[in-house]
């Protein structure tokens, strides 16, 4: 049998999570549930990285507000938040309209189609997102 141009047979879709699955950032439950104004943190950690670029260091936006989460919790802005009080806050997030069953629905899209079935071409969803998990 002659090789295919193409020998992949799975379609994956990637998704960014915060403003994208859900209409906020994944930390906004956390931020109301300890009275953190979010624009002052985010006003933070941006500045954090510009202070760390002007001191000739190079620091990902995603590491610099990790490391500002933690420093919240070291200076008593909230407690020390443990893995099960982050999953009850996470909760609290809504999911855009429609989620999570277009994955699902759009997997079995793909599944009923003939000419996609007999070449065995299958739809997967990656969500990609950096720090915190729901």
């Amino acid at each position: 049998m002659a090789a295919t141009l193409f020998t992949q047979n799975i379609i994956a879709c990637i998704w960014d999570f915060d403003k994208t699955l859900i209409p906020e950032y994944m930390q906004s439950p956390l931020f109301r549930r300890y009275g953190v104004d979010e624009a002052t943190f985010w006003a933070e950690t941006n500045a954090l990285v510009e202070n760390y670029r002007r001191r000739g260091y190079t620091l990902a936006s995603e590491i610099s507000y990790l490391n500002h989460l933690l420093t919240y919790v070291l200076q008593a802005e909230w407690p020390a938040s443990t893995t099960s009080s982050c999953r009850r806050a996470a909760r609290r997030s809504v999911s855009n309209p429609g989620l999570p069953g277009f994955f699902e629905a759009s997997k079995a899209w793909v599944a009923d189609k003939q000419e996609y079935r007999k070449h065995d071409i299958r739809l997967e969803h990656y969500v990609v997102s950096t720090g915190s998990r729901r």
